[in-house]
């Protein structure tokens, strides 16, 4: 471990002399992104080792990479590189989607849909109810307006139960493939989280109308966002069905690698969204974002379920998905501040609590509807704990609209959301450990069985 830090350390300090040298030339931005590309790799391996060390999963390693060396500590991985560097966090968001859309299988979840459906509505709910509850006890500590109305307190909570519904499937599928975890939690966890994140932007867009009437501000400016977003997650499913349908083609005349062809793949649909983004702006004057993470997800289900080659797309991804989830994790640890964690640590703390135990008795309340295994009752609710890019774009959202206050009571929401991401992780593991299916769990019930 000491040879890690040891090491860590003088490639940050090459890091650091690179970036300033590339800094100061006007044609090192090229050089700049590419050196600061492989010190994420570098550095985010080194400290994803000290904490597997350490008991912890690899995903807590890069998030924590991220961390040290943002802009808000370090700052190796300032705004800047995060700019050069923001079409492989667009390629690794798509190729995550992809990931965990060929992992929903719909023969199992149709098997669990006991459990799915209500693991939706129980954690959905308690967590909604819960949060927003708590949000109503400390609103006096959030910097708010000064001497809200009732309604206008209302639709602020209302707005953070919303957003604490979110789950992370990016993080989800990335601890799944590293612990190499298989069988009916697995399963039910995935297929709820990704169901929980589509679900998710409908209704902020109403918690966001309902605040935004609650300001005088009426309702029709309110539910024209909603109107186009439902136009964008149906334009991006159905985009995802033909990029899907186009993969099983590939599959079923054995194309040539594979691995490098599906990297590809993620970088036209991001590349495909902005372009469809901006013709649609230009021509008609519409703000429709289509969603390469929801594009990929429809695209891996289409594969995995409707083709029969679809069965060998998982473990092409195991190939090349490990650089993807180093860079994404790692970007997405540089966005944390943790002095915002700091500052607003006891209501950040407090709502993070309270999320948690909602979403305990929300699954343990599921589990038990469903009949699932005691097992299952017990440590359920941890894969549910992290939160990630999604929560945290829409409390940056809530600036954007709110811009005197909504700053303010994002970087409470982003804080929470922080406390979560790192603990989320962990616990996840946890959580795959207890049941059973993941490896280190499988191989240590092997070998129990030969003692005996």
């Amino acid at each position: 471990m000491i040879r890690r830090c040891l090491a860590l350390f003088v490639v940050g300090f090459l890091a650091w002399l690179v970036r300033d040298h590339a800094s100061s030339d006007p044609g090192g931005a090229g050089m700049r992104a590419a050196f600061m590309l492989g010190f994420i790799l570098l550095s985010s391996h080194l400290v994803g080792g000290i904490g597997e060390r350490l008991g912890l999963p690899r995903i807590t390693g890069y998030i924590l990479t991220g961390i040290l060396f943002g802009p808000y500590a370090v700052g190796l991985i300032g705004s800047e590189i995060r700019e050069d560097l923001n079409i492989f966090e667009q390629m690794a968001y798509a190729f995550i989607g992809l990931a965990a859309g060929s992992e929903l299988r719909l023969e199992a979840l149709r098997k669990r849909a006991r459990s799915v459906f209500s693991l939706i509505l129980c954690t959905m709910v308690l967590v909604f109810v819960g949060v927003a509850c708590a949000t109503w006890a400390v609103h006096s500590r959030l910097p708010f307006v000064s001497d809200p109305s009732f309604f206008q307190v209302l639709g602020l909570c209302t707005l953070f139960g919303v957003i604490a519904t979110a789950r992370s499937p990016s993080s989800a599928i990335a601890i799944i493939r590293e612990t190499q975890s298989r069988g009916p939690f697995t399963e039910t966890l995935l297929g709820v989280t990704m169901a929980v994140d589509l679900l998710l932007l409908p209704l902020f867009y109403v918690a966001l109308a309902m605040l935004k009437m609650s300001f005088g501000e009426g309702a029709g400016s309110g539910w024209r966002p909603l109107l186009i977003l439902m136009a964008e997650l149906l334009a991006s499913i159905l985009a995802g069905l033909f990029v899907g349908w186009l993969l099983s083609l590939y599959l079923r005349y054995r194309g040539p690698k594979l691995p490098l062809v599906l990297l590809g793949l993620c970088f036209f649909v991001y590349k495909l969204a902005v372009l469809a983004e901006a013709y649609v702006h230009e021509a008609h004057g519409i703000a429709l974002h289509l969603e390469p993470l929801l594009i990929c997800a429809a695209a891996g289900f289409a594969c995995a379920n409707l083709s029969p080659h679809g069965r060998g797309l998982s473990h092409s991804m195991d190939n090349v998905g490990l650089p993807v989830y180093v860079v994404f994790f790692t970007l997405a640890g540089a966005v944390l501040d943790m002095g915002a964690v700091g500052e607003s640590l006891f209501v950040a703390g407090f709502l993070a609590v309270a999320r948690g135990m909602a979403m305990w008795g929300g699954a343990g309340i599921a589990h038990r509807f469903a009949g699932d295994p005691p097992s299952f009752r017990r440590y359920g609710w941890m894969g549910f704990v992290t939160q990630a890019g999604l929560s945290i774009a829409l409390a940056v959202q809530l600036g954007e609209v709110f811009p005197v206050w909504g700053g303010a009571v994002g970087s409470v929401l982003i804080a929470g959301i922080a406390l979560n991401q790192i603990a989320g992780p962990v616990l996840f593991q946890r959580a795959l450990d207890g049941v059973g299916e993941s490896r280190r769990a499988r191989k240590a019930a092997a070998a129990a069985r030969r003692e005996r």
